[in-house]
């Protein structure tokens, strides 16, 4: 997903698109569509997330939750 890296700021905070699911969310914040915890712009594994990026993409993408 090319546009993960692009990011934006309104009112003073950074926006950017989740990596796993492409939706509008804030920096350091948890995506409302999928769940994944945002690390910054470049969403390290680790962390908040018990799931590993790619783990991530690949649960969203058959439906399963993110953990």
């Amino acid at each position: 997903m090319n546009k993960s890296k692009k990011t934006w700021k309104i009112d003073g905070y950074v926006w950017l698109h989740c990596p796993v699911c492409g939706h509008e969310v804030m920096d350091f914040d948890i995506c409302d569509v999928c769940g994944w915890q945002n690390t910054g712009i470049n969403n390290v594994d680790g962390g908040p997330n018990h799931m590993t990026l790619e783990e991530a993409k690949k649960a969203y993408k058959e439906g399963r939750p993110i953990n």
